[in-house]
């Protein structure tokens, strides 16, 4: 008899790329960016949190009935629930069967760093993840001179906050973290301590904006643009707080090339001549993705930078 080979039904799982959120309680919202987010009505009776939570335990290799038991939701939803799923499968949002390995993620150690050039540029990393420590072994071969902090919450000393107090830093990056700690950037602004954005978002890697306090739009104004396209902001990026999207590696790649050409122009030429000071830019290798948004001050943040009329002229 010829033996059978049983192979593993492929279940939906949510691809590590994809962000998901709570759009208050009766909806859900997939990807952050403009040209990527769906937002996604509920059954009714399932609350967006309860829902949220069945697709954060479905990974491929467990069935819809055993991820709804492990939530508050009843049974009785598990038909809705699982038209709902395949609807997401069908719009791309979830895929079928346990992620396959990014070939990418091996990749080879650090190459030999040269010692930092005496005097040299300060950048300080706040954030110790992926994209933080990809971009560490290249400045530090260039010549920089880096520092780090952890994810800083309620012991950072706004007075003297770690770029000052083991610095003075040049520049500050704000590496991974989807949704900047409030509390960091307060510091930031009463120091005057020019930052730059780089994180990975919706398969995506964003570089930028970077910002010199009360003289660019900052952070906040941002935040600020999104609330006036979605009220619900708010309530989202709180969400985010402390966590970190997934991008391929070749786009990270790629991210790390241009904030070490930023650190050399930054340093050769002074932030004025930054390509991301008052910009944002998109990276994506696998959609051949290369996108500067600008971003003005916001007439409604505190930041100054609307008022300011010795601000920067950002083209």
């Amino acid at each position: 008899m010829t033996p059978v080979t049983l192979v593993p039904q492929a279940y939906p799982a949510l691809p590590a790329r994809t962000i998901a959120l709570c759009r208050g309680e009766e909806e859900l919202q997939f990807g952050l960016s403009d040209d990527v987010a769906l937002t996604v009505p509920l059954p009714r009776g399932v609350r967006a949190r309860d829902m949220l939570a069945v697709l954060h335990r479905l990974d491929g290799e467990t069935p819809l009935p055993h991820a709804l038991a492990s939530t508050s939701l009843s049974s009785t939803y598990e038909n809705v629930i699982s038209e709902l799923v395949e609807s997401l499968v069908a719009e791309g949002v979830l895929e079928r069967g346990r992620a396959v390995p990014d070939p990418w993620e091996s990749a080879p150690g650090r190459g030999p760093q040269c010692p930092p050039e005496p005097g040299g540029s300060v950048v300080h990393m706040v954030g110790r993840g992926d994209m933080a420590r990809r971009v560490e072994a290249p400045l530090g071969q260039a010549g920089f001179r880096c520092q780090w902090s952890e994810r800083l919450g309620l012991r950072l000393d706004l007075e003297r906050p770690p770029w000052q107090r083991l610095g003075p830093a040049d520049i500050v990056v704000l590496a991974d973290d989807l949704v900047p700690d409030p509390l960091v950037l307060d510091a930031l602004a009463r120091s005057g301590t020019p930052h730059i954005y780089l994180a990975c978002r919706d398969g995506r890697v964003v570089v930028g904006p970077t910002v010199v306090p009360a003289r660019t739009a900052c952070l906040r104004c941002a935040d600020l643009y999104r609330t006036d396209r979605n009220p619900q902001w708010p309530a989202m990026s709180a969400q985010l707080l402390f966590t970190s999207g997934w991008a391929p590696i070749p786009s990270r790649v790629s991210a790390v090339a241009l904030v070490l050409a930023e650190m050399n122009t930054l340093r050769r030429s002074g932030a004025e001549s930054m390509l991301t000071l008052g910009h944002s830019v998109e990276i994506s290798v696998e959609q051949g993705l290369w996108r500067r948004r600008k971003w003005q001050p916001h007439s409604r943040c505190g930041c100054g930078a609307s008022e300011a009329d010795f601000g920067i002229v950002v083209a």
